[in-house]
Protein backbone atom coordinates (compact mmCIF):
# COMPACT_ATOMS: atom_id res chain seq x y z
CA UNK A 1 0.00 0.00 0.00
CA UNK A 2 1.47 3.40 -1.22
CA UNK A 3 1.84 5.84 1.80
CA UNK A 4 -0.72 8.27 0.12
CA UNK A 5 -3.34 5.50 0.23
CA UNK A 6 -2.05 4.08 4.08
CA UNK A 7 -2.87 7.83 5.06
CA UNK A 8 -6.32 7.80 3.59
CA UNK A 9 -6.78 4.64 5.02
CA UNK A 10 -5.77 5.96 8.47
CA UNK A 11 -8.02 8.98 8.49
CA UNK A 12 -10.97 7.40 7.56
CA UNK A 13 -10.18 4.46 10.73
CA UNK A 14 -9.03 6.79 13.33
CA UNK A 15 -11.62 10.17 13.07
CA UNK A 16 -11.64 10.03 16.76
CA UNK A 17 -7.89 10.29 16.95
CA UNK A 18 -7.13 12.75 13.99
CA UNK A 19 -7.63 16.40 15.47
CA UNK A 20 -9.29 19.46 13.66
CA UNK A 21 -6.73 21.52 12.61
CA UNK A 22 -8.13 25.36 12.12
CA UNK A 23 -4.76 27.00 10.01
CA UNK A 24 -3.88 30.18 10.93
CA UNK A 25 -3.40 31.40 7.20
CA UNK A 26 -7.45 30.91 7.10
CA UNK A 27 -8.40 33.10 9.87
CA UNK A 28 -8.68 36.51 7.80
CA UNK A 29 -7.43 39.18 10.61
CA UNK A 30 -4.93 39.61 13.18
CA UNK A 31 -7.69 39.75 15.68
CA UNK A 32 -9.14 36.75 14.83
CA UNK A 33 -5.73 34.79 14.94
CA UNK A 34 -5.34 36.19 18.43
CA UNK A 35 -9.02 35.20 19.59
CA UNK A 36 -7.82 32.15 17.97
CA UNK A 37 -4.52 31.53 19.46
CA UNK A 38 -6.04 32.43 23.02
CA UNK A 39 -8.82 29.95 22.45
CA UNK A 40 -6.34 27.03 21.64
CA UNK A 41 -4.08 28.21 24.51
CA UNK A 42 -7.05 27.87 27.36
CA UNK A 43 -8.21 25.19 25.74
CA UNK A 44 -4.84 23.26 25.76
CA UNK A 45 -3.41 24.51 29.00
CA UNK A 46 -1.05 21.93 29.60
CA UNK A 47 0.50 21.34 26.03
CA UNK A 48 0.74 25.45 26.19
CA UNK A 49 2.66 25.14 29.45
CA UNK A 50 4.57 22.13 28.44
CA UNK A 51 5.76 24.09 24.65
CA UNK A 52 7.26 26.77 26.98
CA UNK A 53 8.69 24.76 29.74
CA UNK A 54 10.62 22.70 26.55
CA UNK A 55 11.62 26.53 25.36
CA UNK A 56 12.89 27.57 28.47
CA UNK A 57 14.96 24.41 28.87
CA UNK A 58 16.61 24.47 25.52
CA UNK A 59 17.66 28.10 25.87
CA UNK A 60 17.75 28.31 29.30
CA UNK A 61 20.67 30.99 29.29
CA UNK A 62 18.58 32.99 27.13
CA UNK A 63 15.65 33.00 29.74
CA UNK A 64 18.01 33.75 32.59
CA UNK A 65 19.07 36.79 30.78
CA UNK A 66 15.67 37.90 29.94
CA UNK A 67 14.36 37.42 33.12
CA UNK A 68 17.56 39.32 34.35
CA UNK A 69 16.67 42.20 32.25
CA UNK A 70 12.64 42.58 32.84
CA UNK A 71 13.37 42.73 36.47
CA UNK A 72 16.55 45.36 36.08
CA UNK A 73 15.29 47.67 33.68
CA UNK A 74 11.05 47.48 34.30
CA UNK A 75 11.87 51.40 35.33
CA UNK A 76 13.59 52.28 31.94
CA UNK A 77 10.53 50.19 30.08
CA UNK A 78 7.65 51.98 31.54
CA UNK A 79 9.51 55.87 31.53
CA UNK A 80 11.93 55.30 28.45
CA UNK A 81 11.15 56.61 25.16
CA UNK A 82 11.68 54.90 21.44
CA UNK A 83 15.81 56.26 20.46
CA UNK A 84 14.07 55.93 17.35
CA UNK A 85 11.20 58.10 16.83
CA UNK A 86 10.96 59.38 20.46
CA UNK A 87 7.39 57.91 20.81
CA UNK A 88 6.55 56.75 25.03
CA UNK A 89 3.80 54.25 23.56
CA UNK A 90 4.73 50.30 23.86
CA UNK A 91 8.01 50.60 25.01
CA UNK A 92 10.24 47.37 24.08
CA UNK A 93 13.76 46.17 24.44
CA UNK A 94 16.04 45.11 21.51
CA UNK A 95 18.87 42.95 22.09
CA UNK A 96 21.30 42.52 19.01
CA UNK A 97 23.11 39.45 18.70
CA UNK A 98 24.66 38.62 20.51
CA UNK A 99 22.54 38.44 23.75
CA UNK A 100 24.03 40.28 26.37
CA UNK A 101 21.19 41.62 29.15
CA UNK A 102 22.75 45.11 29.67
CA UNK A 103 23.17 45.89 25.83
CA UNK A 104 20.26 46.71 24.29
CA UNK A 105 18.10 49.46 22.90
CA UNK A 106 14.80 50.99 23.66
CA UNK A 107 12.61 50.91 21.18
CA UNK A 108 8.81 51.18 20.42
CA UNK A 109 6.68 48.41 19.08
CA UNK A 110 6.13 49.84 15.57
CA UNK A 111 10.42 50.41 15.11
CA UNK A 112 11.13 46.98 16.59
CA UNK A 113 9.13 44.98 14.19
CA UNK A 114 10.33 46.93 11.61
CA UNK A 115 14.21 46.68 12.68
CA UNK A 116 13.41 42.58 12.98
CA UNK A 117 11.79 42.85 9.43
CA UNK A 118 14.80 44.89 7.51
CA UNK A 119 17.23 42.23 9.29
CA UNK A 120 14.60 39.27 8.01
CA UNK A 121 15.28 40.97 4.56
CA UNK A 122 18.84 41.40 4.83
CA UNK A 123 19.19 37.67 5.65
CA UNK A 124 17.31 36.15 2.90
CA UNK A 125 19.82 38.62 0.36
CA UNK A 126 22.45 36.85 1.38
CA UNK A 127 23.59 33.78 -1.09
CA UNK A 128 23.29 30.00 0.50
CA UNK A 129 26.56 28.43 0.48
CA UNK A 130 26.44 25.36 -1.26
CA UNK A 131 28.01 22.38 -0.85
CA UNK A 132 29.60 21.54 -4.10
Amino acid sequence: MCSICYSREYRKNNKDKIRLVVHKKNLRTKKERAEYSKKWQKENHERYRASIRKRRKQFPEKERLRKKTISLFKDLRDNGECELCNSKLKVEFHHPEPYKYDVFQILCRKCHLKLHRDIYEESLKKPYLSSS
